[in-house]
């Protein structure tokens, strides 16, 4: 019927081969015309598989979740049966994979927690395979499916009890999406039975995941600092409150919803109350319903079954508060680059102030005001400077910074465990140490792995370029895949760019300018520092780099919008620092937040982006100046302040399954600093001085201008080199 063989068809069918766009889409026509459906069965006899189950779970990061697994395979085990565990980490993109693989793997029945909240979601994936499935907890119940459930109101109501003994004036309910089944009965039980106490509720929703519910926690307890009581639906949310309350200082009774057999956390956590849920039974239960509708039990029927709750409280004695010294405190002025890192130090300052008699304030400046005060203002009042790292030559030839060496050899400290590499470029000069390593940033290839593993997508490439779709190695295939994506060159495509460019200012025109260069074996500044940004390499890298605004929204953008607009789904490729891109994470904000893969930029080779702490050389309190720094730079700040929008320096934490968990671009940035590289030239010791500043400010107004087609690349770059060796720099 279509015209092609039938090894095609089969291709087609199991997505494997060589099919051209037009006769994969002659196929599928046909075989939704004809109501094809693969028949998983018939595999699995063809196969002669042994029984075999699916688990699919968010994660293994709540005991909840692990009880479920246990019961699972302890039922399953009893049988001769086995089972695969799929997890999601709540991400739906992730779930279709183990649903397909599930599928792929003539499994005989489906245990899901799903990340969707209705049951709709997954029809067509019943509809294509006739396999039993039981859902847990998450969806409501429908005629067609098989849904276990905890007993959610006796939990809401055992709940409002145990808060009904106590004086509640304000709680902070914290739950996963309200739109989860087991979520919703519990907010509207709770609610109800809690509603003659009259107290103030603030209900946050929540991913599941500890990095996220430890961001958003710490952001409500601050706002809200008399609350007293947190409820929380699963032990993550309450193990994350627990953890703010301690850099907070704050004494809360937690009651969250937790598993059978509750031990603590760890010792002399306080006032923690936990409320079983039936995770063992659950699993059991539903291992057990698979089992029998396999082998056609005639009682099984699709229906919602509520499995009993065991209602136990656990208290435990509160802790002793940490005692904060009562004499007068120094007040250390601070000031640093508005940006979400300072945001994270400003949060964690409690922490700060239960060790140190100083007081700190914080005074946040935009980049070009900072460096104003860093490099340029010899009467600033600041006691300490946060340093851009391409700005340490120019403070230590300013005599702007105090010399730290005899403060860090006794106190060493906070110089252990930095990623190799990291002390040369962001501390040491001339041998002696200007400052310590506060955050690092490194440019990597954001891109939409859901488009890039498009079969038709995938095949429409290949017939357009010769070659097959994937990540870009340089900066010729980086403007291809580019064009390939922006919607009004190509109407395939599904997003409207290929990629996005900022140029708001001069710093950011350099640092995508220079990746670029250096690709192409060019240099600004040859071995012997003269400038050589005329170079023909340097021609070829403007023209490429000229070329990528074709395939980019406005030219204006800062990075903030760049990556709002790669967070809406705007773009499929984004190159951007790592300290800029948490807003892809949030599932509020992003669109894309299940959809998108990490690489290396093209040519490997990243601008080095980053800041350092330092002294200012006029400060008179210099001990307890250096006291801050060690505490904001210290290993032991290094986890929360990276969850909180830092890039911690600390080598030990990309060892962290859970960071790595919540910051999946954390592996590849730490091993993509080795090849960075600085951008920082410093100023010949003539009668004229040339900062930083100023030289990009002669490289990003002549490219500005060849952007917008008032010069050419060729001009742009001749008058950079001509003004650069009227100022007399050299490349340090």
């Amino acid at each position: 019927m279509a015209g092609v063989s039938p090894a095609t068809v089969s291709n087609v069918i199991n997505n494997k081969g060589n099919v051209s766009l037009q006769n994969r889409r002659k196929v599928e026509a046909i075989l939704r015309e004809v109501g094809f459906q693969p028949n998983i069965h018939a595999r699995a006899l063809k196969a002669h598989t042994t029984k075999s189950f699916g688990l699919v779970l968010p994660s293994l990061e709540d005991p909840y979740y692990s009880q479920i697994v246990h019961g699972f395979d302890d039922f399953l085990k009893n049988q001769g049966s086995t089972f695969r565990l799929f997890l999601t980490q709540d991400i739906p993109m992730n779930e279709s994979k183990a649903i397909q693989e599930a599928y792929q793997n003539q499994m005989g029945g489906l245990a899901i927690m799903p990340a969707l909240p209705e049951n709709v979601a997954y029809s067509k994936y019943r509809e294509k395979h006739q396999i039993p499935w039981v859902f847990l907890d998450r969806v409501p119940p429908v005629s067609s499916e098989y849904v276990l459930i905890a007993d959610y109101r006796a939990l809401a109501v055992f709940t409002a009890s145990l808060l009904r003994e106590e004086r509640v004036q304000h709680i902070l309910l914290l739950t996963a999406d309200k739109r989860f089944f087991c979520e919703r009965t519990f907010c509207d039980v709770f609610f109800q039975e809690i509603g003659s106490l009259q107290p103030y509720i603030t209900h946050v929703e929540i991913e599941t995941s500890w990095s996220m519910a430890f961001k958003n926690a710490f952001s409500v307890l601050q706002e809200w600092p008399e609350i007293s009581h947190v409820v929380a639906t699963n032990h993550i949310h309450a193990r994350a409150v627990l953890d703010v309350a301690d850099y907070l200082g704050l004494s809360l009774k937690v009651i969250y919803l937790g598993r059978e057999n509750w031990k603590a956390f760890k010792e002399n956590r306080q006032n923690i109350i936990e409320i079983s849920r039936p995770g063992l039974k659950i699993g059991r239960r539903a291992a057990e319903i698979l089992t029998k509708a396999v082998e056609g039990f005639s009682g099984i029927r699709p229906t919602q079954e509520v499995v009993p709750v065991y209602l136990k409280k656990s208290p435990h004695q509160p802790k002793s508060p940490r005692v904060i010294r009562t004499s007068k405190r120094p007040v250390i002025r601070v000031t640093m680059l508005n940006d979400p890192c300072h945001e994270a130090i400003r949060s964690l300052i409690h922490d700060y102030k239960t060790r140190s008699q100083a007081t700190i304030e914080i005074v946040p400046l935009s980049y070009e005001a900072l460096y104003h005060e860093v490099v340029r203002n010899p009467e600033s009042p600041f006691d300490v400077f946060m340093v851009d790292v391409s700005w340490l030559p120019e403070c230590v030839y300013f005599r702007r910074l105090r010399e730290l060496t005899p403060l860090i050899v006794p106190a060493s400290e906070p110089f252990y465990g930095f990623i190799p590499g990291v002390l040369e470029n962001y501390a040491l000069l001339n041998g002696c140490y200007f400052a310590v390593p506060f955050y690092f940033g490194v440019q990597l290839l954001f891109y939409r792995r859901d488009i890039f593993e498009d079969p038709e997508l995938n095949q429409a490439f290949l017939e357009q370029s010769g070659r097959e779709l994937s990540i870009p190695r340089g900066w010729d295939e980086y403007n291809q895949v580019a064009r390939f994506f922006t919607k009004s060159i190509n109407p395939l495509s599904p997003v409207e760019y290929g990629t996005t460019v900022g140029a708001h200012n001069n710093t950011a025109i350099v640092c995508e300018f220079l990746p670029r260069l250096w690709y192409y074996g060019g240099e600004i500044f040859d071995r012997e520092g003269r400038a050589t940004i005329a170079s023909l390499q340097a021609i070829n890298a403007l023209q490429n780099y000229i070329e990528t605004f074709r395939y980019a929204p406005s030219p204006n953008n800062w990075w903030q919008k760049q990556v709002e607009n790669f967070a809406q789904g705007l773009s499929a490729m984004m190159i951007m620092f790592t300290s800029n891109v948490f807003p892809i994470l949030e599932k509020r904000l992003s669109k894309v937040y299940d959809r998108f893969g990490i690489a290396q930029i093209s040519g490997e080779v990243s601008v080095l982006g980053g800041w350092s702490l330092g002294i200012n050389a006029r400060s008179e309190q210099v001990e307890e100046s250096f006291e801050f720094i060690r505490w904001a730079c210290s290993s032991e700040l290094a986890i929360p302040f990276s969850l909180l929008g830092g890039c911690t320096p600390h080598f030990s934490v990309y060892q962290s399954a859970e960071l790595v968990r919540a910051l999946p671009w954390a592996s590849l940035a730490e091993k993509t600093f080795n090849k960075a590289k600085k951008r920082a030239a410093i100023p010949h010791l003539g009668l004229e001085v040339v900062e930083q500043k100023q030289l990009e400010q002669i490289i990003g107004e002549n490219l500005r201008k060849a952007i917008e087609g008032s010069i050419t690349p060729k001009e742009a770059l001749h008058k950079s080199q001509e003004e650069i060796d009227r100022f007399g720099f050299h490349f340090m």
